[in-house]
């Protein structure tokens, strides 16, 4: 007998009928069983896998006609022993967070108002820890709209809550474990979840400016670039690493866990910006200046971790009011 390859995808949940299938195709004979995927790959000898299948009648010709049982590893179902059971219950306990390609840009149509989420994969949870595996994502958002349309949660009936100015709004696939939308909401966490959808999957996040337009971003899986945003320019700051929050949350929300962007300064000296109060991963923008550009006279990228939310740490060569900082985009 040929040994049999089983490959699961991360977020891929059995159901009963499918399991049933399987067991039909071993009790045909058959010497392959494929799920979809990458969680692993087993090799196992064919009698491993029936043997719990169909040992002691475990499924019987009316389970096969009716679909009656359900895999569910209490010792009532047909896979409560062997590899199978092991694997149905590693996969309901997995707590998964998986995406592949998934892109969010500005829709062409009406950019500042709506936003486009495409994705191969991607695994969306609920609250009680189940998840599902969605493919070929593809959904356009609208801050305009009713959270049932694939708008605002807090337009929803009974709700009744229209978008806010110069806020950070989060966006999310979700799903009803068939169907996918989109959703936008002001948490990060927890947002007002439309009709029967119970699994989602935050997939970044925009401001709408205070001109209640959203700028222009590019969300690639975790990484986010955006317009330039200004923290500051010719600003006087302290020689220890200090804590500055003025305009951070312009240009980042509170899921963010990396910053990008410029530092320098706009006269002769040098600044610099880090993650936290002993300046890890810190960058520095110093030298005397030359031809200025973008109101940059020294000027070096950052990439940094940050250790509190919203919020860099900087520091300068001295108290002249010459330090200038922009951020470019972030990660979450």
């Amino acid at each position: 007998m040929s040994a049999i390859s089983i490959t699961l995808t991360p977020g891929y949940q059995f159901a009963p009928g499918e399991l049933l299938a399987y067991a039909k195709l071993n009790a045909l004979g058959q010497p392959a069983i494929q799920l979809q995927g990458q969680l692993g790959t087993a090799q196992l000898e064919d009698g491993s896998v029936t043997t719990p299948i169909l040992a002691d009648n475990a499924v019987t010709a009316a389970n096969i006609a009716n679909d009656t049982f359900t895999p569910d590893g209490t010792g009532t179902a047909p896979f409560d022993t062997g590899f199978l059971s092991a694997l149905y219950l590693e996969q309901n306990a997995r707590p998964l967070q998986g995406r592949t390609n998934c892109l969010v840009v500005n829709t062409a149509t009406s950019p500042t108002t709506q936003a486009t989420i495409t994705a191969d994969e991607l695994v969306l949870n609920d609250t009680n820890g189940n998840y599902f595996l969605a493919t070929a994502v593809n959904q356009t958002v609208n801050i305009t709209a009713n959270g049932s349309n694939n708008g605002l949660d807090t337009l929803s009936a009974g709700v009744g809550t229209g978008a806010a100015a110069s806020t950070w709004y989060y966006l999310y696939i979700i799903g009803d474990g068939t169907n996918l939308a989109g959703l936008i909401s002001t948490s990060p966490t927890a947002p007002v979840m439309p009709g029967d959808f119970t699994y989602k999957c935050l997939v970044g996040a925009v401001f709408n400016n205070a001109s209640s337009q959203f700028g222009t971003f590019r969300i690639v899986n975790r990484r986010v670039w955006v317009q330039e945003v200004n923290i500051f320019t010719a600003t006087a700051l302290t020689t220890a690493w200090a804590a500055y929050i003025t305009n951070v949350n312009l240009a980042l929300p509170s899921i963010a866990k990396r910053a990008y962007g410029l530092v320098g300064v706009t006269g002769s000296g040098g600044c610099g910006v880090a993650g936290d109060s002993a300046g890890m991963f810190a960058a520095y923008g110093a030298g005397a200046v030359g031809t200025a550009i973008d109101s940059f006279g020294a000027v070096s990228s950052f990439d940094i971790p940050m250790t509190t939310s919203q919020t860099l740490y900087v520091k300068s060569s001295g108290t002249s009011a010459i330090n200038r900082l922009s951020v470019t985009g972030y990660e979450f």
